[in-house]
């Protein structure tokens, strides 16, 4: 055994060693640093100008600093400077520009404004009270880095019962370039930064395993991304390349990581992989947490539910606090127990990171990250064909409901789903080894924690587990005996365990409200609780959520056919816009495939006690207006059930293989842009 395993490291140190030479004897690195290069030079020689509408945080939260909250005027949106505002525009290019400032001293009586150009007097003039334009040339001398950081020294007055100190009021300012300077270098700033992004892809993808014309090719497609972005909306990159570095540096470390800890982990798993599939799960997760935790450090986005989880991150690490208590929807938004659980698994994790809340979207990167290379261990374990498996990761990261939980900052609903999905992996993979204390001890852990993870994560883990009892008891033979009894002693404990460590506290009134809720709204009424002009009574469809940007937007009917036909309506918007349709649709048509092996059969087995749970959930949603993540609980049986359709599908021929392609880039590109708008748009 020993010398087994010797022989194993051996080999791989060669293989590794192998690997690198070829990547550093290679010219391709080099030829895409060069192109990144030429590509930054073009595009600078397009100048652009841009326009802040300062007080609309769709377009000023980047931009603008030292400045008081938007407030509304009959004339639109605006800002009040303090005694030292700015206007933020990095790496917009060098040469001369013209600015344009429409302000106004309204009630300040000595309106005095000095603007400066990264940190240079330009000029000093006092504004009329009312709204106006006034513009002021910049020479290049003044933009030779290529940042232009526009400085607003105003004086200040503190109007009546106002303890602000305001300075003007600013709406807009808009930099338009002028003259003709010539050739023009990029920022160096800028320039550097893209190219280590750039290098840290070629980096990310060699660690992965391809080889340097593959990683130079994937390092082009973000050098074009990234040079058109300088193109379309250059400040919107340009305020992001330093969080982005970080994001790609980190990528590369969990490359590194992966690549490391996969081979062994899957292995325990029975899963022997060579280099050549081992790539794809390293590269993709990898690549999976760059692009999210990426975009969460933009400084544009808003993580709506940031603020809460850090609260309660330092609730129970700093103070102490284990038994919290919310309102929760899940629970007819009556105050109910929150586990502290994932606050706990997280708290590792601050040392790595700056602040609370960087460590709680650290921890939500990391979590789906690794939760991707489940996927990929189940497919590919399952069905036995390494395409399913790749495809299957794939699925998962492209889809709009990839990109959602690191918009709503769901940590501890993230933190559940891992659980879950956990759950899924040992049903499918070790069900008939449950009988091994290791793997009965692992099902207990996971199980337990899926139990204290998050209000709503706790229904659909006492449903998936009740359920598995009953599916897997009939469905398996000899019924109710071989792994059967194990799985009932291990779904016993955790509940026990569950009980004994959290819910033995609040159980009592948990059952109560619970069933309240049930009474009062199952025919369509509010609560006390919930009773207001806001909440009339009758039932919500057309989406559990309002969010116009998946185009969900619910409204209540009170009628049964208004509620049959809203409710059908809303869940195929919920379709289309968590998952594009199609892949749900390839999910079911998977179960078909899902034969062959035991593996294969247990896989069948288990997405179909998903799509029940969901379906449960989706209906007790809509007759009690409670709300459970069912679309999200939904993501890995979505991609995996997608991604073996279309590994089928790309062996029926070259047109089977044209239409992976276009699906597969359609939802990628569609998701990416699904994604800036998050960024750049919801919740502002």
């Amino acid at each position: 055994m020993k010398e087994n395993a010797r022989a194993t490291i051996i080999e791989a140190v060669e293989a590794a060693r192998c690997h690198a030479l070829a990547h550093a004897r290679s010219p391709y690195g080099l030829a895409l640093l060069a192109l990144t290069a030429i590509l930054l030079f073009s595009v600078y020689q397009v100048r652009l100008g841009h326009t802040v509408h300062v007080g609309t945080l769709t377009d000023d939260k980047p931009y603008v600093a030292g400045m008081h909250g938007p407030e509304q005027s009959p004339a639109g949106r605006y800002r009040w400077t303090t005694a030292s505002g700015e206007i933020r525009l990095p790496g917009l290019g060098r040469g001369p520009y013209r600015l344009t400032l429409h302000l106004g001293g309204s009630a300040n009586p000595r309106p005095e404004v000095a603007v400066s150009i990264n940190g240079q007097h330009l000029a000093q003039f006092t504004p009329e009270p009312a709204l106006r334009d006034y513009t002021f040339d910049i020479p290049a001398g003044l933009v030779t880095d290529g940042d232009l950081i526009v400085g607003l020294e105003s004086r200040t007055f503190q109007p009546p019962n106002d303890r602000r100190q305001l300075g003007v009021a600013l709406d807009r300012a808009t930099v338009t370039p002028t003259g003709d300077p010539g050739l023009l270098l990029p920022p160096w700033a800028q320039a550097l930064r893209v190219l280590a992004i750039v290098a840290l892809a070629y980096l990310l993808a060699a660690v992965a395993g391809f080889g340097p014309r593959a990683a130079a090719g994937g390092g082009a497609i973000l050098a074009a991304g990234l040079a058109a972005l300088l193109v379309v909306n250059r400040p919107w990159l340009t305020v992001w390349t330093d969080r982005l570095l970080v994001a790609a540096l980190a990528g590369l470390a969990l490359a590194v990581l992966l690549r490391l800890a996969l081979p062994a982990a899957y292995r325990l798993a029975g899963l022997r992989l060579g280099a050549g599939e081992i790539r794809w799960p390293v590269a993709l997760a990898a690549l999976f947490f760059v692009v999210h935790f990426g975009g969460d450090l933009h400084p544009h986005t808003r993580v709506v539910d940031l603020g809460f989880h850090a609260n309660r991150f330092e609730d129970v690490n700093t103070r102490g606090m284990l038994l919290l208590k919310v309102q929760s929807r899940e629970w007819g938004t009556r105050e109910t127990v929150y586990p502290p659980t994932a606050y706990l698994v997280m708290r590792p994790l601050r040392a790595l990171a700056p602040d609370t809340r960087h460590t709680i979207l650290l921890f939500l990167a990391l979590a789906e990250a690794t939760r991707l290379c489940l996927v990929y261990l189940i497919a590919r374990k399952a069905t036995g064909d390494p395409r399913a498996g790749a495809l299957a990761a794939g699925v998962f990261a492209i889809v709009p409901m990839a990109y959602l939980p690191f918009s709503w900052g769901i940590a501890t609903n993230v933190f559940g789903a891992w659980c879950l999905t956990a759950i899924l992996a040992l049903l499918t993979l070790a069900y008939d080894r449950l009988r091994r204390p290791a793997i009965a001890a692992l099902a207990l852990l996971v199980a337990t924690l899926g139990l204290l993870s998050h209000p709503g994560e706790f229904v659909l883990t006492v449903a998936t587990l009740g359920g598995a009892l009953v599916l897997f008891g009939l469905a398996l033979r000899p019924r109710f005996r071989g792994s059967w009894p194990v799985l009932a002693a291990v779904v016993a404990l955790a509940g026990v365990a569950a009980f004994a460590i959290l819910y033995r506290y609040v159980a009592a009134d948990m059952l109560a409200k619970g069933w309240e809720t049930v009474q009062t709204r199952l025919g369509g009424g509010a609560t006390a609780a919930t009773a207001s002009p806001a909440a009339p009574p009758g039932w919500r469809v057309g989406g559990a959520i309002d969010d116009p940007i998946i185009g969900l937007q619910g409204y209540r009917v009170t009628t049964v056919p208004a509620l049959i036909g809203g409710g059908l309506v809303g869940f195929w918007r919920e379709a289309v816009g968590y998952y594009y349709l199609w892949p749900p649709v390839f999910a079911l048509v998977g179960l078909h495939f899902m034969r062959g092996t035991k593996e294969a059969a247990r896989l069948r087995l288990a997405s179909l006690l998903w799509w029940g749970v969901a379906a449960l959930f989706a209906l007790a949603g809509l007759l009690l207006n409670v709300y459970v993540r069912y679309a999200y609980y939904l993501l890995p049986i979505v991609a995996i059930g997608a991604g073996l359709t279309l590994a089928r599908l790309s062996r029926a021929g070259r047109w089977g293989q044209v239409a992976v392609a276009l699906l597969l880039a359609g939802t990628t590109a569609a998701g990416l842009w699904f994604w800036y708008l998050r960024i750049s748009v919801d919740g502002h």
